[in-house]
């Protein structure tokens, strides 16, 4: 005081002079907190400033999430709006979740169910780019994705037939296909007419699958190809040098017999039962049933059916048969190849067609 009076400790104007006595203002600096989008303003020193700042951030974003909220952290004194840090709450969480749905909308499924349909027990294949890279690979890229379709819908083992069915109908049941298949005897376990995958076909099947549904992987031979390749195959045969089409001469066959007259049933008999009539195509199925559901016989020989058309003394014997014989195996897939060399076997198509649809109604 001017008055250079002693003071008490509580006084608040001198008792000598009557001055009114003034407080020096001795705190510390204090922080401003405001966020913008309510009206809402605290003060706090700065021994606890920091850790509100953290704390009042999350109320209000859980209060306005579907806000970019933003604090507003300042340091320079009670009315002073320099230096001011401005700090984006949701931005980390936002990028968070716009990653995740990134990454979940360019996700692709892969559901080997996709690739088939089945009806009435017979299989049909839907998606043909399975991505092979040549006729054996498609042969065999299908018999994986058949094994893993059926282990999809709970069946663990399959009927080798159904399999083979589904090859022929679609063209790549030959023989590089069979070498292949043999070879892949740490992949498969055949058993009784069945097959299931060991695990390393298991993995090489979900190998393939990824690939059929990956859209970077590139297929370089598909179905189109088969029939390009037949059409190519047979201009090529029927046309000569001089660009006139020659007609095929027809071969010699050896007639090759067999018990026409078994005591189970012969052959004649089958005939009288199932009454092919005057289709080649039907004659020719019910010898091959004769020859292998009845005689039991692995296999026919296109002198088989030769000797067949002149036991019963059939008219119209095919002057071209095993070209005859090859049509019936690609158009209709009652015949197929057999084991031995130039042979032919009936189908398990061809069982049930002479079975269930003959006679025709």
């Amino acid at each position: 005081m001017d008055c250079k009076e002693f003071l008490e400790l509580d006084d608040s104007y001198c008792q000598a002079c009557g001055s009114e006595i003034k407080i020096k203002n001795t705190s510390s600096a204090i922080n401003k907190i405001r966020y913008d989008g309510k009206i809402f303003e605290a003060e706090f020193t700065d021994t606890v400033g920091k850790d509100v700042t953290e704390t009042f951030g999350k109320i209000f974003m859980e209060n306005q999430r579907s806000k970019n909220e933003k604090l507003v952290v300042g340091s320079s004194g009670i009315n002073s709006d320099n230096d001011v840090e401005t700090v984006d709450i949701e931005a980390e969480v936002l990028n968070n979740t716009e990653q995740s749905k990134e990454t979940s909308s360019n996700t692709k499924g892969s559901n080997v169910k996709d690739l088939f349909r089945e009806k009435d027990g017979k299989l049909a294949l839907l998606e043909t780019r399975i991505k092979a890279s040549d006729k054996t690979d498609y042969g065999m890229r299908l018999t994986y994705l058949t094994v893993l379709y059926h282990k999809a819908i709970g069946i663990d083992t399959v009927d080798k037939s159904k399999i083979l069915d589904l090859l022929k109908y679609c063209g790549v049941y030959y023989s590089s296909y069979r070498k292949a298949f043999a070879k892949a005897k740490a992949h498969f376990i055949v058993d009784s007419g069945k097959v299931e995958f060991r695990p390393a076909g298991l993995e090489k099947a979900s190998k393939i699958l990824e690939e059929v549904f990956n859209d970077n992987v590139k297929g370089k031979w598909g179905l189109g190809d088969l029939v390009i390749t037949s059409k190519n195959t047979t201009s090529s045969k029927s046309t000569t040098d001089s660009g006139k089409t020659s007609k095929p001469s027809s071969k010699i066959i050896q007639a090759e017999k067999f018990d026409a007259h078994n005591k189970k049933k012969t052959l004649k008999e089958l005939f009288d039962e199932k009454k092919p009539g005057k289709s080649t195509t039907d004659r020719i199925v019910t010898i091959g049933y004769y020859l292998n559901y009845i005689l039991k016989q692995t296999g026919f020989t296109d002198g088989n059916i030769d000797y067949a058309y002149r036991v019963l003394k059939l008219d119209k014997r095919p002057r071209h048969l095993r070209q005859v014989i090859t049509n019936i195996k690609n158009e209709n897939a009652l015949i197929e190849v057999g084991d031995a060399d130039k042979s032919w076997r009936l189908s398990r198509n061809g069982e049930i067609y002479v079975e269930e649809e003959l006679p025709k109604k």
